[in-house]
């Protein structure tokens, strides 16, 4: 016998368009009732004639009018989370629709899952007997973009017919057999913070004003700087977030305990056209939690902000390295891979403690560990002062927009091997009892085990038996760079943060990403 296949269907139309009815032909019996939908509902089924099992997606309407647009949008998205990965999305449209509601949902519909969205769509057209069929799917936008997936009915009771059951069918069938097997977006969560980050809609907003806040929105995300905290607790990864953001995003307060316990990212406007959004993360070696938990929640860092810009590692100039601290590459090799030093910069907090230039680079130049570390991540080292939050001058922040934008992000296939090595480490009792040294190794040898292992670098880097030693340093550092932009970035009186990444960002076109010239 033929092996049963599966076809996720999401529906998707305005209230009153016959997507429940639609969707109870599909499954052969009545699963879902009329109305008005508040949730996506999921119903799954065989369907012997084609055999095939079928899982349907009923969503809310679209550009409901007692429903901000956003809200309703957002609704509709969480098809995807109950139903990963759809085969196709099957769009109720009546003949007898104005053209500005059709343009509105070819306007809507990427906003809520993705440019691609009409690569795996089949538009359900009714009451076909009332217009020129021929002509619709001429001059309607929506039809070229499902490129040309239509299937009609004459009238709303021949949506129930099994001919056309069997031509939408096909159609999907077709559509997997040709095009792509099944739907998905990987910056989804862009799409969703858009759409969350929405002002409240007055009362009395059309559709086409709201939508227009949408995209003002989205340019914004396409814009957006994206940068991952990382550090021990104390070293100052909280303050120093708050001075890109501009504003006091995350909780800071002096105390023997660590604060931040939970990846957390804070989003703010930097201009009308351009907004930051920053990661804090646990510190590394924090007591309390296991190394592998701490590891994974660090890790989490890149799921709620997926392709970062830049990590900034932290250190305090005030405190002394310890042994854990100076395991920190080899733990953001085992967290993120071997490329994050590709797109890592090292920050020094307290910067005013340093009388000159001169001063700082000597102070880490003698550092045998920290040297180590800025020859890994190309020179990029800087020092920050915190005590003042604000957005700085528009030059400065300009500069990290424009440099920020030509810089490819941190991307990891392999990633997951590097969470799977973490989930066994964790669940290890044995391997958990062991010093962190111990802990380190093993984890570096079982990532070494791992089928995509090829770019892999086992053993340590950082250390006694680090391979790295005399590192050339080139012309690193703020009290270079600010000079480039006219701006003086190295006193107490003018170290804001912003100032500094600023002046450093825009010689780290060509310093920190050589590729990008």
């Amino acid at each position: 016998m033929e092996e049963r296949t599966e076809r996720r269907i999401i529906l998707l139309g305005k209230n009153g368009s016959g997507k429940s009815s639609l969707g109870n032909s599909l499954l052969g019996r009545y699963a879902f009732s009329h109305g008005k939908l508040s949730q996506c509902k999921r119903i799954g089924d065989i369907n012997e004639r084609h055999n095939i099992t079928l899982c349907i997606i009923d969503t809310p309407g679209l550009f409901d009018a007692d429903v901000a647009l956003a809200v309703s949008a957002l609704k509709i998205q969480r098809s995807l989370d109950i139903c990963p990965n759809p085969h196709a999305f099957l769009i109720v449209v009546n003949s007898k629709d104005d053209t500005e509601y059709l343009d509105y949902t070819v306007d809507m519909l990427p906003f809520i899952f993705g440019k691609d969205v009409f690569n795996n769509a089949v538009i359900m057209l009714t009451h076909a007997d009332t217009c020129d069929v021929d002509s619709w799917l001429t001059e309607n936008p929506l039809s070229s973009l499902c490129g040309g997936r239509v299937v009609t009915a004459k009238t709303l009771d021949d949506c129930m017919n099994q001919s056309t059951v069997d031509a939408i069918l096909n159609q999907i069938r077709l559509l997997t057999c040709n095009v792509v097997s099944v739907y998905s977006h990987k910056s989804i969560e862009l799409h969703s913070r858009v759409l969350q980050c929405m002002p409240v809609c007055k009362r009395g907003d059309d559709i086409r004003s709201q939508l227009n806040v949408i995209k003002h929105r989205a340019s914004m995300i396409q814009n957006e700087i994206r940068v991952i905290m990382i550090g021990k607790s104390g070293n100052g990864k909280s303050s120093t977030g708050n001075s890109l953001l501009g504003c006091n995003g995350f909780h800071v307060e002096k105390s023997l305990k660590a604060v931040t316990e939970q990846s957390n990212m804070k989003t703010s406007c930097l201009k009308t056209t351009q907004i930051i959004s920053v990661v804090d993360t646990p510190g590394l070696f924090d007591k309390g939690s296991s190394l592998a938990e701490r590891a994974l929640e660090i890790q989490r860092a890149v799921e709620i902000c997926p392709e970062p810009h830049a990590f900034l590692l932290v250190f305090n100039s005030d405190n002394r390295f310890t042994e854990e601290e100076k395991r920190t590459v080899d733990m953001m090799r085992i967290i993120f891979g071997e490329n994050i030093f590709e797109h890592t910069c090292i920050v020094f907090t307290r910067g005013s403690g340093f009388d000159n230039e001169g001063k700082f680079r000597e102070f880490w130049e003698n550092e045998g560990f920290l040297k180590d570390v800025v020859q890994k991540c190309q020179s990029r080292i800087f020092k920050v002062e915190n005590f003042k939050q604000s957005h700085a001058s528009d030059e400065a922040f300009s500069t990290i927009i424009n440099s920020m934008k030509t810089c490819p992000v941190y991307k990891n296939d392999q990633l997951d091997d590097h969470k799977i090595v973490l989930e066994e480490h964790l669940n290890n009792n044995q391997c958990e009892n062991q010093d962190i040294n111990k802990q380190i190794e093993h984890l570096l040898k079982n990532l070494d085990k791992r089928p995509s292992s090829g770019n892999w670098k086992a053993g340590f880097v950082v250390g006694a038996s680090a391979g790295i030693v005399g590192a050339t340093v080139a012309a690193g550092g703020i009290g270079l760079a600010a000079p480039m932009l006219g701006l003086e970035a190295t006193t107490a009186q003018t170290s804001m943060v912003g100032v500094v990444f600023a002046a450093s960002l825009g010689y780290l076109k060509k310093l920190w990403w050589p590729s990008s010239k």
